[in-house]
């Protein structure tokens, strides 16, 4: 066997998937290739599974991130700060939704720019429509248990 296909070999032998709630993770090599990676679309969100699920994210040895949303990077930086928006959109829907705020007013109310570094699509206050009425009904899930 040539040295080139050896090594091919090996690589595939290192491929690990795992499976979780929110995030599929192929590890193959340097590469990390991670669904579910972008500061939209989270109409379907399991929000405290989902930073629990990008620790895991983060745990896994790798350079490059291919994420299923948003331009491939390297490093963890941005996992955190992922991790940071998803912590904050929580706590601020929380106090809103006590306030009896509806999840279409908070969706316009939350202020997540302090992530507007790390995520150039935020360009003022709110977040997604569709995301704030799942963290509300996923809050509403949580609290009958």
């Amino acid at each position: 066997m040539n040295e080139r296909r050896r090594k091919n070999n090996e690589q595939l032998r290192k491929l690990i998937a795992t499976y979780e709630d929110e995030g599929l993770y192929v590890e193959a090599g340097f590469i990390q290739f991670c669904m579910r990676f972008a500061p939209k679309d989270m109409g379907d969100a399991q929000f405290a599974e989902w930073v629990t699920t990008l620790d895991a994210l983060k745990r896994l040895d790798f350079d490059t991130d291919l994420p299923g949303h948003g331009m491939p990077f390297k490093g963890k930086e941005l996992i955190t700060a992922f991790q940071g928006y998803l912590r904050d959109l929580m706590k601020q829907g929380a106090d809103l939704r006590k306030q009896g705020v509806t999840a279409d007013a908070a969706a316009q109310r939350v202020d997540l720019t302090a992530y507007r570094t790390s995520f150039p699509q935020i360009q003022g206050r709110g977040a997604e429509l569709r995301g704030v009425q799942r963290l509300y009904a996923w809050m509403a899930e949580q609290s009958k248990n």
